[in-house]
């Protein structure tokens, strides 16, 4: 191993961040095989990044308090009406 390969790592993180795949994968490749790993890289199709959602506990937990907050005024039921 030599200076090139500890100086392919974050080259090659970076690309690999830009192209959507697994920064650390790629930088342990990348400092075993050092700027080869470039080639199936760009070889590679693009990864689109995922939208981020929410898991549906915390929708479940944020309308349960949203009706708790909401029931508190109430205590008979002509103040529903």
């Amino acid at each position: 191993m030599s200076w090139l390969n500890v100086l392919a790592v974050p080259i090659v993180a970076f690309v690999a961040l830009g192209f959507g795949r697994r920064i650390l994968f790629w930088s342990i490749c990348a400092f075993f095989f050092g700027f080869w790993v470039l080639i199936p890289l760009f070889l590679l199709p693009n990864k689109q990044k995922a939208e981020p959602e929410l898991p549906k506990i915390f929708i479940a937990l944020a309308i349960n308090q949203h009706i708790k907050k909401q029931m508190k005024g109430i205590k008979y039921p002509s103040d529903i009406l």
